[in-house]
């Protein structure tokens, strides 16, 4: 983790151009999401870095906020 903290390294990590809050927002991981967004302030509105589409854009998943 070099020093950056869990919260750092969970909101910067990416696998195949998606981050922890594509994925949560992708399979309804609501608890998950909510910690995401509420505490580590990532934002909803950030596409995956592969940029396939918009479909893989946290906030047009199913998770509703």
């Amino acid at each position: 983790m070099q020093g950056r903290g869990i919260p750092a390294t969970v909101a910067s990590t990416t696998y195949m151009g998606m981050n922890a809050l594509h994925t949560a927002g992708g399979f309804g991981y609501l608890p998950a999401y909510w910690y995401l967004v509420e505490e580590l302030k990532m934002d909803v509105d950030l596409p995956d870095t592969v940029q396939r589409n918009h479909r893989w854009q946290p906030s047009r998943r199913q998770v509703p906020h």
